[in-house]
């Protein structure tokens, strides 16, 4: 399997050599979604276990109103249609962010590879686990609309840097201000304007999707920044 989502289950376990062979014999259809095109969507009953092999993508569900509200992005190695392990159907969508290379894993398979090696199903929990906690962590920051956004851009780069893709305080964050937005329950128009206002107070530049956080500690507290949740490598794994 791809080292992408060996990289991932390797921060939520520490995988021994009967894992990772195992997932060096998982076979996948790979596929190429370009930005805008869901990989899954509502309603859908998923046969595969789908991969971030390559780009980004979102969790979004639609209002009534038919604005989009993301829920939960997804770096390389993160993973969707978790739904297909129980038949379940799936009760948001997932778009490609950018273009993205999708592994899609036959659920038969994986199943056959969790009961040969059971803490692999410990790690795909966990991650489910941490995906609530992101969300949760959301939902208690959206009152305040610059803290929210500090936050989230402390939470993007830490993440980033979990996938071995930012080089120190900067990194790529390939999201627009609209799906910043649609994250936040913002318009674009507030989020330019909150992304100014944290330029000018020397915390956070965001520009052409490079991220470059010139003081990390200094913007950790401004928007009360605590990995923890995140679980992240250097955190206990006791979700």
């Amino acid at each position: 399997m791809h080292s992408a989502f060996h990289r991932k289950l390797s921060t939520l376990i520490e995988l021994d050599q009967g894992e990772h062979a195992i997932l060096d014999r998982l076979s996948y259809v790979s596929e190429t979604y370009q930005r805008r095109r869901d990989i899954i969507s509502v309603g859908e009953r998923p046969s595969f276990l789908c991969v971030v092999l390559e780009g980004w993508a979102a969790r979004y569900s639609l209002r009534t109103d038919g604005s989009r509200r993301i829920t939960g992005i997804l770096m390389p190695g993160d993973f969707c249609g978790i739904h297909a392990m129980s038949g379940a159907v799936m009760d948001h969508s997932v778009t490609a962010i950018t273009t993205c290379e999708i592994g899609k894993i036959d659920i038969s398979e994986l199943d056959k590879a969790l009961r040969s090696e059971p803490r692999l199903g410990q790690a795909l929990w966990r991650s489910k686990l941490i995906e609530e906690a992101v969300l949760r962590t959301w939902l208690l920051n959206s009152k305040d609309a610059a803290r929210s956004l500090a936050h989230l851009l402390c939470e993007l780069h830490a993440r980033v840097g979990q996938a071995g893709l930012a080089e120190g305080s900067g990194c790529e964050i390939p999201l627009t201000q609209e799906d910043i937005g649609d994250v936040l329950g913002l318009t674009a128009v507030h989020v330019n304007r909150m992304l100014r206002e944290l330029r000018e107070q020397g915390l956070v530049v965001l520009s052409h999707m490079q991220l470059m956080i010139p003081n990390v500690p200094a913007l950790h507290a401004a928007a009360r920044f605590d990995p923890q949740y995140l679980y992240l490598k250097t955190h206990p794994h006791s979700v």
